[in-house]
């Protein structure tokens, strides 16, 4: 190697200190005992502390607990391996003293990695890279294996070298440098491992053009490796080398140029089977890009005022797509899709807006159909720095017509009881500069509701001084952004508010960040299964067992689940035609379904569990978890990783999200557990200087800050002349001299004197500026005033004077971003000792519970925890396609939509695998057919969505509703729902006459004594019968809603309004309280997975059209009608119905049993 002698150089000039010489310099002076007592006979010789400060502190603090013999034991260690790594290699030659040196080193760093002192780990990282030590020449030398004379050593230190960079010890540490070199190696599993570490962490390295050869060149020698290797293993070689293949093409692929868009017609009416034109992403507008991972997550100005119509791409794999990878096309269409779902009604709305001729006079109101509320005449009357180091800015506007003519209190309560500008929310500020219309996305950070300010930095939204306001912060920290949000407050702009109902960055912003990281990286766990495949051979029903479970002679004990006292029963996943079905069922008390679904899970790495409503699954997803854990040390799964809100595990469980209800999950959140976490002492420096730094990087950002208030004030001498003396120092020493020109002094500052004014407004003056100065006169009047600056006319001072600030204003803005810029990078350090901290406290855990939005925003600590086994509840692992879709917000991109046809992005990938779908057979389903929740004759009525459903015998002789002569019953009625032509703001429909109806049935069912509150659920499809509901009700109950029942009144523009019940005015609209306290209120769509004794549904629709609305889908009224478990009462005008095949056969079985009336 060329750079042979340089390392050998620098390793025989290393810093001979040894390795005591690390703990002298950071040893501190201990106090002298013979001092402390009052007299030392040493004197001045002594070699301990005779400081009497530190002496008293030395008595009163708490004695430290001395080392055990095994810290000593672990640190002597470290030590001795940091002294080879400061002496470096001293032999030289291609001698056996320097092989032995080499192997010395790379073993005691792979014993010390193996080791359970993680803070060793953390110095080991650290110094392995660190320049002033020779971590370089070892791994140089460790590379430089061949002598001149082509003779190779044995290089046994190559597999301890090896087992050092990639061990998890030091990949997963936060301090891991991401330019640790690789070489080539024997072992065929740890070249794969090195290569892909360094392919996934530095991006360039995959644009080596001998990658592919090398890593086909590893799969055949894997593929040699069949008599020592288990199958496992070689899958899991071509796995990661197929990973390594992907990553390798997309980065390539991103330095061609995409064809640019030409816009063309686009039907999505129906899907044809002749070939279709592709359209490609590119050229629509400045953030349509072909590659996901470089689009903006927020929309651009560019995008939403763009006449062209958005790229869609399909999800039908038969359709044509630019990518013709599965992973990478699968990816970029879910992302597309996603975001467009997310953003597609708030752009309408901006767009709409910007295409206003006046935004301060805006005939635009709120709506449900427009998505947002809007509030004129908003401004930006503060910027500062709060007291997390953070920039904030308030906004304030007019306040809204609800609140106008209310009392201070009534608007406290009207704000507090609304969902309106919530903490975290996503809002916009369209601001007009003559003809130039800006907008900036901005985050809610305090809503107060309340007529206090803690302080002049806090905004209110009731006061009997000040305009409402809300306090905010830059959605994403961009250039252009915060010179906007600079300028809306210099310049005083007057704009509009935009509020969008329920858009929360922390909910999607993290999901689609985690599409474009695998889309970068080329990797998905379990595509195979996944994605629709190019080859038409792919068996979906031959899905192997888990790779932990494929190992020789591996059982599952099942003992955590067997019955106490009956006889054991263990599960081989090798010999599964073998397993006694009866028994298991016996041994676990599992009925047949259930015992079908645990050996799915268990056998299968990918497995999926179908059960109708109350069949039990989560019952057994707490089954399935009990036998994981009973393997758990065995096959090394590391945590199991449950996404649900419902499932209760024993053993040691973390939470991750926000709190629960649960009494039994209390002191399980992740925050909680952390506390008890020790930070390493490597930890708490970094911590330590990052905060630090942070705290002088934000004061440099508040210097910065300086042109922006001072624009509120005027010019004057004193803000104006450190920048003159720095830019323009000839001008600056001529104001230094005295004026000899005779002129009367009008004031005491110098530059307003030069100016002959006693005040300058900064803004009004600068506007003028710059619509009558051009660049040629300012530098014109710049070498004039170099020369003389008393020989200019005071109508060019003050224009030469405006030039000065503007730029000052820019040079400070430039240090403000960057001030900013360095804080983020401060906070991301930050964040990652944090991060590193919750890892520690994860993979102790033998469950970590977790909901899908805190997965994305935790994805990469979670990677790094390990864990081989996810369980997803009504989603991936166990659910129920046959119940609600996921809910989105683009009605155009569903199912239900006759243009979703193309994109079908509220179906779930349950749906998606458990159905099939282009290029993808079905997988196995592993289905549950037993219900235990309703009696026979509601569990009846959803048979014809589940043929096979069978009730247990728990069921047969449930109790009959007390108080009524019949469990179930459709009251029908003739009385059409009310008009939405009142003029009333609520869009929703609603009917009174249900709801008289349902509120005297509830009043009656809840005075027989029989039932709790928390017994009785009263149900409705539509909002704006919930409201209706609610008011009706709120005199006897306390009436619980969910939070996303709250979100969707919200949305539906019925936030707050007011009661109409007299007897309840003055209550709050909406308060939750726990469940013994409360009725339960709900909509259909909210209330899936819940159940309760008695269910009152109240159907709404009833006209001469019969318009069913969105209760005509299958989904929606299986979930209506599996709800109940003692009996079910239907209020609806059943003509409305009858024009559904599942409704009319509900009447009919109704019917027949003499359940109709009215």
């Amino acid at each position: 190697m060329t750079s042979r002698g340089n390392w050998r150089s620098r390793g025989n000039t290393s810093n001979r200190e040894g390795p005591n010489s690390f703990r002298k310099r950071n040893q501190p002076k201990t106090p002298c005992q013979h001092f402390q007592r009052g007299r030392c006979y040493y004197g001045e010789r002594c070699k301990f502390s005779h400081d009497a400060k530190k002496a008293l502190d030395f008595k009163s603090a708490p004695a430290a607990s001395p080392p055990t013999a095994h810290d000593l034991d672990a640190r002597n260690q470290y030590f001795d391996w940091r002294g080879l790594l400061r002496s470096g290699i001293l032999s030289s030659g291609y001698s056996r003293r320097e092989y032995e040196e080499i192997l010395q080193f790379w073993n005691g760093a792979l014993e010390i990695l193996e080791s359970d002192s993680r803070e060793n780990h953390q110095f080991l990282v650290k110094d392995l890279v660190d320049d002033k030590f020779s971590g370089s020449d070892f791994i140089l030398a460790t590379a430089d294996t061949d002598n001149p004379e082509g003779v190779r050593l044995t290089p046994s230190y190559d597999e301890a070298f090896l087992k050092v960079i990639t061990h998890p010890s030091l990949l997963n540490c936060e301090y891991t440098n991401e330019d640790l070199p690789v070489v080539a190696l024997d072992m065929v599993k740890l070249l794969s491992n090195t290569l892909y570490q360094l392919l996934s962490r530095v991006r360039r390295a995959r644009f080596h053009d001998e990658l592919p050869a090398l890593l086909d060149l590893i799969l055949e020698v894997g593929s040699q490796l069949t008599e020592t290797c288990s199958k496992a293993d070689i899958d899991g070689i071509e796995s990661r080398i197929e990973v390594m293949h992907s990553l390798i093409t997309g980065t390539n692929r991103s330095l061609v140029a995409p064809r640019v868009h030409e816009e063309t017609p686009q039907s999505v009416s129906a899907l044809s089977s002749f070939p279709l034109d592709m359209q490609t992403p590119g050229g629509r507008h400045d953030n349509d890009l072909a590659d996901i991972s470089e689009v903006k997550i927020l929309p651009t100005h560019g995008e939403i005022v763009s006449d062209s119509s958005e790229y869609l791409p399909s999800t039908n794999s038969l359709q044509p797509h630019i990518l013709p990878d599965p992973l990478q096309r699968y990816i970029d269409s879910i992302f597309r899709l996603l975001r467009h779902d997310v953003f597609g009604l708030a752009k309408d709305v901006l767009r709409d807006l910007l295409q206003q001729d006046d935004l301060t006079r805006l005939p635009y109101f709120s709506s449900k159909d427009s998505g947002a509320h809007l509030y004129l005449g908003a401004q930006v009357p503060q910027i500062f720095i709060n007291e997390k180091n953070e920039l904030e800015a308030t906004v304030s506007f007019t306040a809204p017509p609800q609140v106008r003519k209310k009392t201070s209190t009534e608007q406290c309560r009207w704000w507090q009881d609304s969902n309106r500008l919530e903490e975290g929310s996503l809002v916009c500020f369209l601001a007009s500069q003559e003809t130039d219309k800006r907008l900036i996305f901005l985050e809610v950070t305090v809503k107060n509701a309340s007529k206090d300010r803690a302080h002049r930095n806090k905004s209110s939204l009731v006061s009997d001084r000040f305009q409402p306001g809300i306090t905010v912060k830059l959605a994403a920290c961009l250039r252009q952004d915060l010179t906007l949000l600079c300028q809306l407050y210099s310049k005083r702009l007057t704009g509009i508010l935009v509020d969008f109902h329920g858009l929360i960055p922390a909910t999607f912003a993290p999901i689609l960040k985690n599409l474009q990281r695998i889309q970068r990286e080329g990797d998905l766990a379990f595509k195979k299964w996944i994605l629709p495949s190019r080859k038409d051979e792919e068996d979906g029903h031959s899905i192997p067992p888990p790779t932990y479970a494929r190992k020789q002679g591996f059982i599952f004990p099942l003992a955590s689940i067997t019955i106490p006292g009956a006889e054991r029963v263990a599960l081989d996943p090798s010999t599964l035609e073998s397993v006694d079905l009866l028994k298991l069922q016996t041994q676990t008390g599992l009925d047949y379904g259930q015992s079908l679904g645990l050996i799915a899970a268990l056998t299968r790495e990918y497995a999926l569990i179908q059960g109708p409503p109350g069949t039990g699954k989560s019952y057994l997803g707490v089954k399935l978890v009990q036998a994981l854990l009973e393997i758990k040390q065995n096959a090394k799964i590391g945590p199991i990783l449950v996404i649900t809100f419902s499932m209760l595990v024993s053993g040691k469980l973390i939470r991750i999200g926000g709190r629960s209800q649960a009494t039994e999950l209390e002191g399980k959140n992740l925050r909680v557990i952390c506390k008890d976490i020790g930070k390493t002492r490597v930890e708490s420096q970094t911590l330590g200087k990052s905060y630090g730094s942070l705290e002088e990087c934000m004061k440099s950002a508040g210097y910065s800050m300086k042109p922006l208030h001072q624009s509120q004030k005027g010019l004057s001498w004193d803000v104006m002349q450190h920048f003159l003396r720095r830019r323009w120092p000839r001008i600056h020493e001529q104001f230094e001299q005295p004026d000899m020109d005779g002129f009367t002094t009008v004031t005491d500052d110098k530059l307003l004197n030069w100016l002959g004014v006693k005040w300058m407004n900064a803004q009004n003056d600068q506007k003028q500026n710059e619509s009558e100065v051009d660049d040629v006169r300012l530098e014109g009047l710049t070498r004039a005033a170099k020369e003389n600056i008393h020989s200019l006319s005071i109508p060019d001072r003050r224009i030469l004077a405006m030039s000065w600030f503007k730029q000052w204003q820019e040079n400070e803005a430039a240090s403000l971003f960057e001030a900013l810029d360095r804080a983020a990078s401060l906070r991301e350090d930050i964040n990652a000792v944090h991060e590193e901290v919750n890892r520690r406290a994860l993979i102790q855990a033998d469950v970590i519970g977790i909901t899908t939005t805190a997965l994305a925003r935790h994805i990469e600590t979670l990677r790094r925890v390990g864990t081989k086994v996810i369980i997803c509840e009504e989603a991936a692992e166990i659910g129920d396609h046959r119940q609600l879709r996921p809910q989105i917000q683009n009605h155009s991109l569903s199912l239900e939509s006759p243009t979703g046809k193309t994109w079908q992005l509220d179906r779930s990938q349950f749906e998606r695998r458990a159905v099939g779908e282009p290029g993808l057979k079905p997988a196995p389903i592993a289905q549950i057919n037993v219900q235990r929740r309703m009696r026979p004759e509601i569990s009846q009525l959803i048979r014809r969505v589940y043929p096979k459903l069978e009730d247990d015998e728990s069921v047969l002789d449930l109790p009959k509703v007390v108080g009524m002569r019949n469990n179930l019953f459709w009251l029908d009625h003739r009385c059409d729902e009310d008009s939405r032509d009142d003029g009333s703001r609520v869009k929703s429909h609603s009917n009174q006459w249900e709801v008289d109806m349902a509120t005297a049935l509830v009043r009656h069912l809840v005075r027989q004594g029989e039932y709790k509150s928390t017994d009785i659920a009263l149900l409705t499809p539509y909002t704006g019968q919930l409201r209706k509901l609610r008011t009706s009700l709120s005199s006897d109950f306390e009436i619980c809603l969910s939070e996303r029942d709250l979100e969707t009144l919200a949305a539906d523009g019925i936030d707050n309004i007011e009661d109409e019940n007299p007897e309840s005015n003055g209550r709050k609209a909406l308060e939750k309280k726990t469940l013994l306290q409360t009725l339960r209120l709900a909509t259909v769509d909210n209330f899936q997975g819940e159940e309760a004794k008695v269910i009152v549904a109240s159907l709404v629709r009833s006209n001469a059209k019969r318009k069913v609305g969105f209760i005509r889908t299958e989904n929606r009224i299986n979930v209506l009608l599996s709800r109940a478990q003692h009996g079910m009462y239907l209020i609806g005008n059943s003509e409305t119905y009858l024009n559904v095949p599942m409704w009319a056969d509900v009447h009919s079985q109704l019917a027949y049993a003499n359940a109709v009336g009215t």
